[in-house]
C-alpha cells in the first residue's frame, strides 16, 4: 500500500509544476524540532522529506520507519487546521539540513521547504576597560565609553547595553559602545552588556565608579551673626571618594591657610573679621566650596577715629556739629550729662547714609564765654556705647604739615590758617631748636592763612615752628616739626694727653646717621670706623650754633688715640665723616692755626700742682681776712658818724681806683672784684703765653662757631682744674 502511494506522489509531481516556498529555522542541540507544513488536504497525502537527500520522512501521518531517525520522527496533525507538522526528537548537528514538506492543490504540486540548522550561544564576551573588580571608572562631568564585545552565535545575536532593565542602545553586531558624560547620580550604578538571538541570552554585568567632585558644607557655630569680642567656630565638612584632597579658608578672596583642617576658630572677634567665608576643598576632580556671610555685631564707632572734634563758634552763633559713625544696628544718641556751665544744646538727628553708616546732626549755641569747653556726646546700640568728646572753642589755628623732612637747599614752606572770624588777630612764626627759641619769623598773611617761606633750607632751619595767633581775647599755637638733610657739621676738636698717649676727639652733629667715619694719618687711611661701633663712635650731647644762638643737640663724638705727644706729630692727623647726605673733613693742623683754637695745660702734675696753689691761696686769704677784723674790733670803734664818713670816703677811694684802672692799659681783663674793709681781693682770668702754647705737653680744645672755650676731657676735674689755673688772686 506505501510502495503504491509513492508511485502516484512521484508520477503527479513530474506532471504538474512545483511552486517552492523556503523557510530558514533554528533549532537548539537536543530540542524538538517542530516543522510546519503549511498546507491543508484531506484528499490528498502531504509527504515530510529530510536529509540527506531529501528522504522521505512521512506520508500524511504515517512515519518512515525504513529510516534510522524514525525512531525520533512523529507526525501531529492539527484538528483545527488540518496540517501535518514534523516534529524531529532530540534534535543534534546530524539532524541539521533542508526539509521539505510536500503535496497537491488545486492539480499543482506544492512544496514547503524549511532549512533547519542547529542553534549556537554567543560566545567570549568582553566589557573594554573593565577592572579586576568588574567596574569601569569615569570622571564626573567627562566622557564615559563603554564597550562589549561578542562572538556572535547562531542565529546572529542583538548586543545592546541595559541599564535598570532599560535598553539604553543595542545592535546586530559582534560589538555595541555607548558614550555619555558621567554624573554624579550614576556613580555605582549597575551597567549590562546582553547579547540575544532568542535561543541563548549571554549578558555581562559592570558597575561603574566615578570619581566625584567635593561635595561641602559650611557650618557656623554659635550664629552667624555675633557681638563683638566673642568667639564663633567655623567647620567645613566635606564629601570625597578620592584621598587627593587640600582645603582651603578663605575670606573676602584673601587665603587664611591651607591644610586638612577643617575647623577655623575666630577668638575675639571684631569688626575686621567681618566678611565671607569661603571652606575651599579641592580633589582631583574639581574644586567646590561653601560659603557663609560672618555678621559681626558691634558697639557704634567713629567712621573716622583719628578725627578730632572741635568745633568753631563764637558767642550767640549757633554751631553745627556733624558725626559719622557706624553702627552694626541703628543707634541712640545724647548729651551727657554735665553740671558745669555749658551752652544751649540742640536735638540730634539721625540719618542712615549707607550700609551701617550714620550721621548725627546737632547744633550747640554758646553765649557766655564759659560755654566754650568740652561737651560729652553717648552713642548708644543693642551692643554697647561709644563716648565722643566734643570741643567748642572760640577760633582754631592749624599748621600745615604737621611735619616736613628735607634735603639740604630744599624749600621750606609752611602754612598756618586761623577762622575767618579771627582775621583780625596778630601772628607770628616762633622758631626753636632742641627747646632753645632761636628766631621770630613773620609769614605772608591772605585770607586767615600766614605762609611762612624758607628758599633755601640746612640744619639750621631744622626744629619746631610754631604759629602763633593772638587776639583781644586768647592766644592759640599750633606747630610743625621740620627734619632737614645735610652733610655732618662739626662742633667742636679736642686732644688730651694722658700716660704718654694723646686722645683726638671730633663732635660733631649729623641728620641722617652717620654711616662711616675714616681717620687719616698723612692722608692715608688708618682705620675705618662703623656707627655700631661703640668702642669709638657714640651718641653725645654736642653745642650747636644756630643762628648765633648755642644749643646742646644730640650729636655724636669719635676719638682716635696716638701714641705721641708731639703736636707736630698730630697736625697730620685728618678725619673725614660720612652720611648719606655728604661728607666732612677735619683737619687738627688747620684748626691749630684757626683764632678759634684754645690752648690749655693739660698734663695731670700741672694740674695737682694748679689746684693745690689755689686751695692754699683760699685758706691764707681768709686766715688774713679774720685776723683784720678781730683786729679792728678790738682797737677801733668809730661813731655812727665816723663810720658813715669813712664809708664815703672809702666809696670816693673806689671810683678813683676805677678810673685809674680802666686808664692802664693792663694786659689782664678784671672780672670780679670783693671788698673786705680796707682788703680788697681780685679774680682775674688771663691768657697763656706764648711759651705756653707751643709746649709740648698741652690740651687743645677747639670750640667751632664761638670764641669761648668749651671744655670736654675724661676728668670730670678737669674743667676746675683749668680755672683754677687760669685765674690768680690779686691782695691790695
Amino acid at each position: 500500500m506505501f510502495k503504491h502511494s509513492l508511485l502516484i506522489a512521484g508520477f503527479m509531481c513530474w506532471y504538474f509544476p512545483a511552486v517552492l516556498a523556503t523557510q530558514r529555522m533554528y533549532v537548539k542541540s537536543g530540542s524538538v524540532a517542530n516543522l510546519s507544513c503549511p498546507y491543508e488536504t484531506q484528499d490528498v497525502s502531504i509527504k515530510w522529506r529530510g536529509p540527506k537527500n531529501l528522504t522521505i520522512y512521512s506520508i500524511n501521518n504515517n512515519v518512515n520507519v525504513q529510516i534510522d531517525v524514525s525512531s525520533r520522527l512523529k507526525v501531529n496533525v492539527e484538528s483545527i487546521t488540518g496540517t501535518y507538522n514534523l516534529l524531529v526528537l532530540n534534535f543534534t548537528s546530524a539532524d541539521t539540513g533542508l526539509y521539505r514538506c510536500d503535496t497537491i492543490l488545486n492539480k499543482h504540486s506544492v512544496q514547503h521547504e524549511i532549512v533547519v540548522n542547529v542553534a549556537e550561544a554567543p560566545k567570549h564576551m568582553e566589557i573594554i576597560n573593565e577592572t579586576s573588580t568588574g567596574k569601569i571608572i569615569g570622571t564626573q562631568d567627562f566622557p564615559v565609553n563603554l564597550i562589549c564585545t561578542v562572538d556572535s552565535g547562531v542565529p546572529l545575536n542583538t548586543l545592546e547595553w541595559k541599564n535598570e532593565n532599560r535598553s539604553i542602545v543595542g545592535n546586530y553586531s559582534d560589538i555595541v559602545s555607548y558614550s555619555f558624560i558621567a554624573t554624579r547620580d550614576q556613580h555605582l550604578k549597575n551597567f549590562t552588556c546582553t547579547a540575544n538571538n532568542s535561543f541563548y541570552l549571554v549578558e555581562k554585568k559592570i558597575q561603574l565608579f566615578i570619581y566625584l567632585s567635593p561635595i561641602v558644607k559650611l557650618y557656623v557655630e554659635p550664629s552667624f551673626e555675633i557681638e563683638e569680642g566673642k568667639d564663633v567656630a567655623l567647620t567645613c565638612e566635606f564629601e570625597s571618594n578620592n584621598d587627593l584632597v587640600e582645603l582651603r579658608w578663605i575670606k573676602d578672596n584673601n587665603s587664611l591657610s591651607v591644610s586638612q583642617n577643617n575647623h577655623l576658630l575666630l577668638t575675639n572677634v571684631s569688626k575686621d573679621d567681618e566678611g565671607i567665608y569661603f571652606c575651599e576643598v579641592e580633589n582631583q576632580v574639581a574644586i567646590n566650596s561653601d560659603q557663609t556671610e560672618i555678621k559681626i555685631l558691634y558697639k557704634p564707632r567713629l567712621t573716622d577715629p583719628f578725627k578730632i572734634f572741635e568745633i568753631e563758634s563764637s558767642i550767640g552763633q549757633r554751631s553745627y556739629i556733624s558725626l559719622n559713625i557706624s553702627s552694626a544696628t541703628r543707634p541712640y544718641i545724647s548729651w551727657t550729662y554735665d553740671p558745669g556751665p555749658v551752652g544751649k544744646l540742640g536735638y540730634w538727628n539721625i540719618q542712615e547714609i549707607g550700609e551701617e553708616n550714620y550721621q548725627l546732626c546737632s547744633t550747640i549755641v554758646p553765649y557766655d564765654h564759659s560755654h566754650f569747653r568740652t561737651y560729652g556726646v553717648r552713642v548708644r546700640n543693642s551692643v554697647g556705647i561709644l563716648n565722643i568728646n566734643v570741643v567748642l572753642v572760640g577760633f582754631t589755628v592749624k599748621v600745615f604739615p604737621t611735619k616736613l623732612v628735607r634735603n639740604l637747599s630744599d624749600e621750606i614752606e609752611l602754612n598756618c590758617n586761623v577762622s575767618k572770624n579771627n582775621l583780625n588777630a596778630s601772628h607770628m612764626w616762633i622758631h626753636s631748636f632742641s627747646g632753645v627759641e632761636i628766631r621770630i619769623l613773620h609769614g605772608k598773611v591772605h585770607d586767615g592763612m600766614s605762609t611762612l617761606h624758607i628758599p633755601f633750607s640746612d640744619y639750621k632751619d631744622a626744629g619746631t615752628y610754631t604759629c602763633k595767633w593772638t587776639s583781644s581775647m586768647e592766644t592759640h599755637y599750633s606747630s610743625s616739626h621740620i627734619y632737614v638733610k645735610s652733610h655732618p657739621v662739626l662742633t667742636s676738636l679736642h686732644t688730651f694727653e694722658k700716660n704718654g698717649k694723646t686722645t683726638l676727639e671730633v663732635s660733631f652733629y649729623s641728620f641722617p646717621k652717620p654711616t662711616a667715619v675714616l681717620w687719616f694719618y698723612r692722608d692715608k687711611l688708618i682705620t675705618k670706623l662703623q656707627l655700631d661701633n661703640e668702642g669709638h663712635v657714640k651718641e653725645a650731647p654736642v653745642q650747636l650754633f644756630v643762628y648765633n644762638r648755642s644749643v646742646i643737640a644730640t650729636g655724636y663724638v669719635t676719638w682716635h688715640q696716638v701714641n705721641e705727644t708731639i703736636n707736630p706729630v698730630i697736625n697730620f692727623f685728618s678725619c673725614q665723616i660720612r652720611n648719606y647726605m655728604g661728607n666732612m673733613d677735619v683737619s687738627f693742623h688747620e684748626y691749630n692755626n684757626t683764632n678759634n683754637t684754645t690752648t690749655i695745660n693739660s698734663i695731670d702734675d700741672e694740674n695737682k700742682k694748679s689746684l693745690k696753689y689755689y686751695l692754699v691761696g683760699t685758706f691764707l686769704t681768709t686766715v688774713i681776712v679774720i685776723i683784720a677784723l678781730g683786729i679792728y674790733k678790738h682797737f677801733y670803734r668809730p661813731s655812727v658818724a665816723t663810720n658813715a664818713q669813712n664809708e664815703n670816703q672809702r666809696e670816693q677811694e673806689e671810683v678813683s681806683r676805677n678810673s685809674s684802672q680802666s686808664s692802664n692799659n693792663h694786659s689782664y681783663d678784671e672780672v670780679d672784684s670783693v671788698y673786705y674793709h680796707s682788703v680788697e681781693w681780685r679774680n682775674y682770668n688771663f691768657e697763656p703765653p706764648a711759651s705756653a702754647i707751643n709746649d709740648t705737653h698741652v690740651n687743645a680744645d677747639y670750640s667751632i662757631g664761638s670764641n669761648d672755650s668749651e671744655k670736654v676731657g675724661d676728668d670730670p676735674d678737669q674743667t676746675r682744674n683749668d680755672i683754677a689755673r687760669n685765674s690768680y688772686m690779686e691782695l691790695v
